[in-house]
Protein backbone atom coordinates (compact mmCIF):
# COMPACT_ATOMS: atom_id res chain seq x y z
CA UNK A 1 0.00 0.00 0.00
CA UNK A 2 2.98 2.11 0.50
CA UNK A 3 3.35 2.58 -3.59
CA UNK A 4 -0.27 3.20 -4.12
CA UNK A 5 -0.75 6.93 -2.22
CA UNK A 6 -4.29 7.98 -3.41
CA UNK A 7 -5.51 4.72 -3.42
CA UNK A 8 -4.42 3.56 0.47
CA UNK A 9 -8.49 3.53 1.76
CA UNK A 10 -9.57 0.92 -1.67
CA UNK A 11 -6.60 -1.41 -1.03
CA UNK A 12 -7.35 -1.63 3.47
CA UNK A 13 -11.07 -2.30 2.81
CA UNK A 14 -9.84 -4.74 0.02
CA UNK A 15 -7.82 -6.31 2.49
CA UNK A 16 -10.84 -6.12 5.14
CA UNK A 17 -13.09 -7.98 2.46
CA UNK A 18 -10.73 -10.61 1.62
CA UNK A 19 -10.44 -11.99 5.10
CA UNK A 20 -14.46 -12.07 5.29
CA UNK A 21 -14.50 -13.77 2.11
CA UNK A 22 -11.92 -16.42 3.37
CA UNK A 23 -13.58 -17.08 6.41
CA UNK A 24 -17.13 -17.32 5.10
CA UNK A 25 -15.88 -19.80 2.67
CA UNK A 26 -13.57 -21.91 5.12
CA UNK A 27 -16.30 -22.02 8.17
CA UNK A 28 -18.74 -24.20 6.52
CA UNK A 29 -15.43 -26.55 4.92
CA UNK A 30 -14.40 -27.02 8.20
CA UNK A 31 -17.71 -28.18 9.55
CA UNK A 32 -18.46 -30.68 6.84
CA UNK A 33 -17.22 -33.82 8.37
CA UNK A 34 -19.07 -32.53 11.84
CA UNK A 35 -17.83 -31.94 15.57
CA UNK A 36 -15.76 -34.49 16.16
CA UNK A 37 -13.41 -34.56 13.41
CA UNK A 38 -10.10 -32.17 13.29
CA UNK A 39 -9.23 -33.59 9.33
CA UNK A 40 -10.80 -30.84 7.41
CA UNK A 41 -9.60 -27.98 10.26
CA UNK A 42 -6.48 -29.30 9.13
CA UNK A 43 -6.85 -29.75 5.65
CA UNK A 44 -8.50 -25.57 5.45
CA UNK A 45 -5.41 -24.74 7.52
CA UNK A 46 -2.60 -26.56 5.63
CA UNK A 47 -4.20 -25.19 2.42
CA UNK A 48 -4.23 -21.65 3.22
CA UNK A 49 -0.89 -22.23 4.82
CA UNK A 50 0.56 -23.31 1.24
CA UNK A 51 -1.38 -20.54 -0.51
CA UNK A 52 0.35 -17.66 1.60
CA UNK A 53 3.78 -19.11 1.74
CA UNK A 54 3.41 -19.21 -2.49
CA UNK A 55 2.17 -15.74 -2.42
CA UNK A 56 5.14 -14.84 -0.27
CA UNK A 57 7.77 -16.30 -2.79
CA UNK A 58 6.09 -14.64 -5.73
CA UNK A 59 5.98 -11.42 -3.85
CA UNK A 60 9.83 -11.76 -2.70
CA UNK A 61 10.80 -12.98 -6.74
CA UNK A 62 9.09 -9.62 -8.03
CA UNK A 63 10.47 -7.41 -5.36
CA UNK A 64 13.89 -8.84 -6.30
CA UNK A 65 13.36 -8.24 -9.94
CA UNK A 66 12.25 -4.65 -9.08
CA UNK A 67 15.65 -3.65 -7.36
CA UNK A 68 18.00 -1.75 -8.96
CA UNK A 69 22.23 -1.83 -7.74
Amino acid sequence: MNGQKKSVGSASSLIGLLQYFIGAVATPLVGLQGEESVIPYIIILALVSFIIIMLHIINYKINLNNQTI
